[in-house]
Parts: C-alpha cells; sequence; structure tokens
C-alpha cells in the first residue's frame, strides 16, 4: 500500500492496546509519551478495514506511513457504490494474521473517509456495527 494509494472512500480502524509486556522497552517509552489532543495515549496498533478502488478486494498490507496499521480491503471498485454492504471478520485471525501475535483488547473504533491525496469527493456510511462470538459485523 502506497502513500499516492492511500485514499479509501471508507475506512473502518478498530484500534488495540497490547499489555506493556508486549511491547519493546523503546515502543512502550514512544508509546508513553504519545498523546492525542485531548490527552489520552495512543492505540499500539489497529487494523482498518477499507473500502477503495487502489487495491483489490481481499488484499491485506501495511499502511503507508506506519507499519502499527494494518489494512484490509473489504470491497473494491465502483459496482456496490450506493448500496449496503455487509462484512464479518473474526477479529483473532485477522490480527494474529497481520502481528503475529494473539489480539489484545479492543480499545477503540473509528470510522472515517478519505480523499485527501486524490483530492477526491466521497460520502460513507456506516451502521450496525456489532462485536460478536469470534469477532464483529459491520454494515455500511
Amino acid at each position: 500500500m502506497t502513500k499516492s494509494g492511500d485514499d479509501y472512500a471508507a475506512r473502518l480502524y478498530v484500534l488495540f492496546d497490547p499489555a506493556p509486556s508486549q511491547r519493546g522497552l523503546g515502543k512502550r517509552l514512544k508509546l508513553e509519551t504519545a498523546r492525542t489532543p485531548d490527552g489520552a495515549e495512543v492505540s499500539a496498533t489497529a487494523l482498518c478495514y477499507v473500502w477503495g478502488t487502489a487495491q483489490a478486494e481481499g488484499v491485506s498490507g501495511w499502511n503507508a506511513h506506519t507499519n502499527r496499521l494494518r489494512m484490509i480491503v473489504l470491497d473494491s471498485g465502483g459496482e456496490h457504490v450506493g448500496q449496503w454492504r455487509s462484512h464479518r471478520r473474526d477479529l483473532a485471525v485477522d490480527f494474529l494474521l497481520a502481528f503475529g501475535e494473539a489480539a489484545p483488547a479492543v480499545i477503540g473504533l473509528a470510522v472515517g473517509a478519505d480523499t485527501d491525496t486524490t483530492g477526491g469527493q466521497v460520502e460513507a456510511r456506516f451502521g450496525d456495527i456489532r462485536f460478536e462470538p469470534g469477532g464483529f459485523s459491520a454494515r455500511g
């Protein structure tokens, strides 16, 4: 995944915070000093489920800006524009494949759209995001 192809019509971030024992000293110190504008700690790792056109459905790769964020393409192309789409994912499996270890607790979710690189316009809607045994399901 490249910086020039880092725009997505929709993004769903699942934020994780591994226990301090799962982080090396350097990473732990860096994360302990990093804060969001409201003073909260930043997430150590995240999975980002995306809808876009730059990569094919099913592709997974590191975010172009950080290796703490694994991108997973759920839908690609314009075939389903204007339609509600449902997806079901197993967070434990996705996290294990991305980071090579068991998934820690989820500490947050974020949704968004991104067109700053291409200068385009999108409208994304999300609904019915549910955590269930074995993962989550989302409709958007």
